[in-house]
């Protein structure tokens, strides 16, 4: 169930390179959190994933650490509860893979940034011009 669940998330949910976006233990910088978790739109289980996408597309290093865990009695789903889950998660991966394609949901800051950098292309072609303009 995972091992589909882990394709779907890279295919649909377009988090690549992560082997396990469900595990319950991550850690944030500070300022990582703030942009990460104030630009979330899901709250339900597939929130990892968009979470993780979110920070691939701010650029944020994301690195997967082994750490020593230890089951603690009651924290796996019931056989049926998985499967209605699964479906759930399923269909908030194509929710985030659409709302964000079809920009119902954005990237904040990442419109400031791409205005940003065509200022600085025009201002460079600007000054390449002033130039050929003195010489």
């Amino acid at each position: 169930l995972m091992w589909g669940f882990h394709i779907a998330v890279s295919w649909i949910g377009g988090v690549r390179d992560i082997r396990d976006t469900q595990c319950g233990f991550k850690l944030f910088s500070r300022s990582a959190a703030q942009l990460l978790f104030t630009n979330l739109h899901l709250s339900r289980w597939a929130f990892d994933v968009e979470l993780l996408w979110l920070a691939q597309q701010y650029g944020i290093n994301i690195v997967e650490v082994p750490v020593n865990w230890r089951e603690v009695e009651g924290s796996h789903l019931e056989e049926e509860d998985t499967r209605l889950v699964s479906i759930r998660m399923f269909k908030d991966l194509v929710r985030v893979r659409f709302s964000y394609l079809l920009g119902v949901w954005k990237v904040a800051g990442k419109e400031r940034k791409k205005e940003k950098e065509k200022e600085e292309r025009q201002g460079v072609k600007k000054k390449v011009s002033q130039s050929k303009i003195q010489k």
